[in-house]
């Protein structure tokens, strides 16, 4: 029998994140998690989600959320993978301030990125739309960073939500499949420092 580990499980959870049970229990009201990932304060206190989704938008997502995401692993659809995927890039934002371009975003909401503007299984519209969406959000501010994360999300539930249940598409390849498009500077130089030390040991 195959165990768990306790990280595993951790990853399972953070995975298939459900944006209305996170701040329901207002782990994120109180503004504790107000700091990008390097350890530094934001400009603004991290937002509730009745300033970021809240209302209907909130009510649809979680529907959807609780319907066609598992409690871990992928979707078996290409409408659940699309609504795992988003909550994902939701997730990283608020509970660390993760950017899907830069810093450790690139590995933590990297791949949700690029399935949701890569996959073929996706409509080409959509995809489309969710590409301009994101090429905006690089660079942009924090709120013009959280008004398009948003805008996305609208787009995704729009999408799903028109789709009859008996019409939804088998997945083939799930957001993990997806490398990102982007990659942790920093990481990149631990790699340089290390592989520099290699070369140095290699002449003794």
């Amino acid at each position: 029998m195959e165990v768990l580990h306790l990280q595993d499980i951790i990853q399972d959870m953070e995975d298939n994140f459900n944006i209305h049970s996170y701040f329901k229990k207002q782990y994120l009201t109180e503004g504790t998690c107000g700091y990008t990932p390097d350890g530094k304060p934001r400009s603004k206190p991290a937002s509730p989600i009745k300033e970021f989704v809240g209302g209907t938008l909130e009510t649809r997502t979680t529907e959807l959320f609780d319907k066609l995401v598992p409690n871990s692993g992928a979707s078996k659809t290409i409408q659940g993978e699309l609504i795992r995927a988003i909550n994902k890039l939701v997730y990283r934002w608020y509970n660390d301030g993760d950017y899907f371009y830069k810093g450790y975003g690139a590995e933590t909401a990297g791949p949700a990125h690029a399935f949701l503007t890569s996959s073929s299984e996706i409509p080409s519209s959509l995809r489309s739309t969710l590409n301009q969406i994101f090429n905006k959000a690089i660079g942009a501010s924090e709120d013009g960073y959280e008004r398009l994360i948003k805008f996305a999300l609208e787009k995704v539930v729009d999408y799903v939500e028109s789709v009859p249940e008996d019409e939804y598409t088998p997945l083939k390849k799930e957001m993990y499949d997806y490398d990102s498009d982007f990659q942790d500077e920093e990481e990149e130089d631990d790699d340089d420092y290390y592989g520099e030390d290699d070369e140095d040991d290699d002449d003794y």
